[in-house]
């Protein structure tokens, strides 16, 4: 007997499959996840190392080399490629599909300390990035305010970032495009060169005091208040 025989002569049977698979497709749609923007992890890093005021074949050299020579012995690892600009060392690492990628970042952190000495002393911070759609913002606007680049970062900053990052449901706000006042000094070669000052001891002593100063805390009470020593330069004198 074949099957539209059988439908013919058992009608009620094929009306009880039919709702089954029926219920079954229901069930399915309503517990289906869905979100616009899912969470999608790749088995990928970039390790960024900022040092500017520099060349590519400085940072090359003195950056770019060491990490490689060291970060090529992780497990897992497939791929390994880098860039280096007059201002930063890129690193992109790419692992096996069924790399554990906390794990991965936890061996990049334990392998850069490894080498953390031999690399340049004034490099301030080394970022591992991990490659994820929940990184990629959902909400992009552009800002214009009448005045100087200055006016808008001090507003953008310290107005209108924290109003954004106290709105329920937001993880992060980044700007980009404007950047905090810089200060460039200009040297005179034949007054600095006559000097016994060389120009590491000025930028150590221009760093040394441009920083705040934790002073500990000061019990009254029930309360405890946190000190520091403001030491952070705002205006030129």
């Amino acid at each position: 007997m074949n099957l539209p025989e059988f439908s013919i002569k058992k009608p009620v049977s094929i009306i009880v499959v039919m709702l089954i698979f029926f219920t079954i497709g229901v069930i399915s749609i309503l517990k289906l996840p869905l979100e616009m923007m899912p969470d999608i992890s790749f088995p990928g890093l970039m390790v960024q190392i900022p040092y500017p005021s520099s060349s590519p074949e400085e940072v090359e050299r003195t950056i770019t080399r060491p990490m490689e020579d060291i970060l090529a012995t992780i497990n897992n690892l497939e791929n390994l490629r880098s860039t280096s600009s007059s201002s930063s060392s890129r690193i992109h690492l790419q692992f096996k599909g069924d790399t554990n990628m906390d794990l991965a970042t936890m061996q990049i952190r334990d392998k850069i300390d490894q080498i953390r000495n031999d690399l340049p002393d004034d490099i301030e911070n080394i970022r591992i990035r991990r490659f994820s759609m929940s990184d990629r913002p959902v909400i992009q606007f552009n800002l214009a305010l009448p005045g100087d680049l200055e006016n808008m970062y001090y507003w953008s900053e310290n107005y209108i970032m924290q109003q954004l990052e106290r709105i329920d449901g937001v993880a992060n706000v980044e700007t980009r495009g404007i950047r905090n006042k810089l200060l460039t000094i200009y040297l005179k070669p034949e007054v600095f060169y006559s000097s016994s000052i060389r120009i590491m001891d000025l930028t150590d002593t221009i760093r040394n005091n441009n920083i705040n100063i934790s002073a500990g805390y000061v019990e009254e009470g029930p309360l405890r208040l946190v000190t520091r020593i403001p030491g952070e330069l705002k205006i030129l004198e």
